[in-house]
């Protein structure tokens, strides 16, 4: 009878189990928040390490060939080489910063990888061939012919067509290779999304200062030609402004031709004052790539994938011209967001500066410090910061800023 007994308190009542499920529920709530945060310090530290290291490249970029990186030209150019296939120097790459630096954050291998492709996805060593099949452009015949705006190319220039090239899934390697420094961890895994590699950073492209508002106090500043560097008359102003009074500069000046080269020497409002670059805000149903602010990747020219600016519109100046346009402030949180063909909260949203942390963006100043801005920053405190020369006493320690 006595081993029966002991036998039968070897299980437990269900009583018992339910406690103990009870209890072990409790403690996974408890713990979850805090796993959480820890998950999102991590993060948030790998991000501005990204950050640190896009920085260092940049100077070394400077002490190599005496100047910062620029923004290429246009969204739809890629990257640019001569007759050998060798990348062009950045007086005539057509690719922005993110491939600029490329050798300067162990990936020279990928800089050396031109991206011709055939209508097989095979790679095209001859370049007439690339032309034929749509993939390249002749810059200076292009030119000659009035049809892009490569003014200043030298002869026998080439550069990858974005506007006409190939689909996704034919996209030369360097256009498809994930480069890990480009991805905040908070925001997405490094992969290739829809065959492109994609990147999480920007360069700033600031509004005058202070901001033009309207009558009745709102700001006005057109974001998206800030950054494209398309002419503007409804504000009196100069029409490439946002493409020159940053630390990282328009390439090419468009018809002009002429080339901007900025230096340490060019941040007359000092180098521990100005933002280089930030994280720039996305949707977060814009995750997976596609949206026209995250598509074409980090091989191109002057686009908002790779630029971003630091101005604030309160007022759509397009086909809804006087209309709220309702846009996050700047920088703000990612939220899900209308990003369909009009120029509401989705358009003006993604020409702005943001992140998936909670607090605020981290962002690399022309020192190469990184710094956490938080959301709710004063606009002209903020655009202040994205001005190298604005000559105002505007800018402030970004990290203490409510």
């Amino acid at each position: 009878m006595k081993s029966q007994w002991l036998r039968l308190r070897l299980g437990f009542t269900l009583i018992e189990l339910l406690v103990v499920i009870a209890i072990i529920g409790v403690l996974i709530a408890l713990l979850l928040p805090a796993v959480q945060k820890v998950r999102e310090a991590a993060n948030r530290t790998q991000c501005a390490n990204n950050l640190k290291q896009i920085g260092l490249a940049v100077h070394n970029f400077h002490d190599t060939y005496g100047g910062f990186p620029n923004n290429g030209n246009q969204w739809y150019t890629g990257i640019s080489f001569d007759t050998s296939l060798a990348p062009q120097s950045s007086k005539q790459q057509q690719a922005g910063w993110a491939f600029q630096i490329l050798p300067f954050i162990e990936q020279d291998n990928l800089y050396k990888t031109v991206d011709i492709t055939d209508a097989a996805g095979n790679p095209i060593t001859d370049i007439q061939a690339g032309i034929a099949a749509g993939h390249v452009l002749d810059m200076p015949k292009e030119a000659a012919g009035g049809n892009r705006n490569f003014a200043g190319a030298k002869p026998n220039t080439f550069c990858i067509n974005y506007l006409n090239g190939a689909p996704n899934n034919m996209w030369g390697l360097a256009r498809r290779t994930p480069i890990k420094v480009y991805y905040c961890p908070s925001r997405r895994s490094v992969q290739a999304y829809n065959g492109t590699n994609l990147v999480d950073y920007a360069s700033v492209a600031p509004a005058p200062v202070p901001m033009h508002v309207n009558s009745q106090g709102q700001y006005i500043e057109d974001v998206d030609s800030l950054i494209q560097g398309w002419p503007n008359g409804s504000l009196n102003e100069d029409w490439q402004y946002g493409m020159t009074h940053g630390v990282i500069p328009h390439g090419n000046n468009w018809d002009s031709g002429n080339y901007i080269k900025n230096t340490f020497a060019s941040v007359s409002d000092g180098t521990s004052n100005t933002m280089m670059f930030g994280e720039k805000w996305l949707p977060i149903n814009c995750y997976g790539g596609g949206c026209y602010s995250d598509d074409t990747g980090a091989m191109e020219g002057a686009d908002s994938d790779v630029t971003r600016t630091t101005a604030a519109l309160q007022v759509c100046l397009y086909g809804l011209n006087g209309t709220p346009c309702l846009p996050p402030a700047n920088p703000s949180r990612d939220f899900n967001a209308d990003v369909g063909g009009n120029w509401g909260t989705g358009w003006v949203g993604q020409e702005q500066f943001g992140s998936a942390h909670p607090a605020g963006i981290n962002a690399v100043f022309a020192d190469g410090s990184v710094h956490s801005i938080k959301y709710g920053i004063d606009p002209e405190t903020f655009n202040a910061l994205g001005n190298r020369d604005d000559g105002t006493t505007k800018h402030s320690d970004p990290d203490n800023v409510n």
